[in-house]
């Protein structure tokens, strides 16, 4: 009897870790209450529609580097009154969950080194 339980106690635990796991956004985290990769604070970037991702957007060039950008796919946002509009300049603050490089390989899309792509719930956009 202790064995089962021992069992049902670590496929319990298996499912929380694989349910705290970034995903692409077909499959992604229904409500982002996982611990986030990182917060940021009112990063500026620009603001475009990714079609790929069917999701807005920002695109911030990480300072002190000549390729280097982050990219926030917009995936939760508080209601607000705020314009999305292609090319905008914006600063964003949020929970940020990192997309892996497998799963962009699998969505058939490749970025170059230097690249790093998150999934946001935005906690202030202006």
């Amino acid at each position: 009897m202790k064995f089962i339980k021992m069992i049902i106690k670590s496929i319990f635990v298996l499912c929380v870790i694989f349910a705290c796991s970034s995903s692409p956004k077909d499959e992604l985290l229904t409500d982002l209450s996982c611990e986030p990769d990182k917060v940021i604070k009112n990063i500026t970037g620009t603001l475009y529609y990714d079609n790929a991702f069917k999701l807005w957007s920002v695109s911030n060039p990480i300072p002190g580097t000549h390729d280097s950008v982050e990219i926030y796919k917009i995936v939760e946002m508080p209601n607000m009154k705020f314009p999305l509009e292609e090319g905008k300049q914006v600063s964003i603050s949020g929970f940020c969950y990192l997309i892996p490089y497998r799963i962009l390989f699998d969505k058939g899309l490749e970025y170059p080194a230097g690249i790093e792509i998150y999934y946001i719930k935005v906690t202030d956009l202006k």
